[in-house]
């Protein structure tokens, strides 16, 4: 794995994707992730006990979990992901594929806006819903600068630690 992950980083690659239908998150993703310092996008597929093993045990790496834990609507599992969300400084989410948008509402505004990212699940779901439900969040103009692009910005940022402001996202062009 970490010989992948080296091979990717190389080519510009900023982030490593792992989905709980091929595997659990193995600890040597994690360990590259920690030492290539990029974001994980891991979709538990509602298991949020491993969610929450995994950000636990590496407090240094940022994960984000797609679909506030679930992709099929299991509410129990995306309620108890949001309680997480509050929670574990180092663990982030997006907004693809909710329907429960009350959920959504409620992540935004007990975890904030910083801790969610814009996402579509393109192509299967329609970017101009997706947009639209983000668009609709309960957030001033800088919160939803920081769904829309600035957390991926400071989540991809430079691995060396450099931060880039998310305040400076264009919101108009959104």
């Amino acid at each position: 794995v970490g010989e992948r992950v080296a091979a990717g980083v190389q080519q510009g690659f900023c982030g490593i994707k792992v989905h709980a239908h091929d595997a659990r998150i193995p600890r040597e993703v994690a360990e590259a992730a920690r030492r290539w310092r990029l974001p994980v996008l891991y979709d538990p597929a509602g298991d949020t006990a491993t969610v929450e093993m995994v950000v636990r045990a590496y407090p240094d790496v940022a994960w984000v979990v797609p679909h506030l834990s679930s992709f099929a609507d299991d509410w129990k599992a995306q309620c108890a992901f949001v309680d997480q969300l509050v929670r574990l400084p180092n663990l982030f989410t997006d907004t693809s594929g909710v329907r429960y948008y009350d959920l959504l509402e409620d992540a935004v505004r007990r975890a904030g806006p910083r801790k969610v990212l814009f996402g579509s699940d393109g192509p299967f779901l329609h970017p101009a819903v997706e947009l639209a439900k983000a668009r609709a969040l309960p957030v001033d103009r800088d919160g939803l600068a920081q769904v829309l692009g600035g957390n991926v910005l400071r989540l991809t940022a430079d691995r060396k630690s450099t931060r880039l402001n998310s305040s400076h996202t264009d919101i108009s062009r959104m």
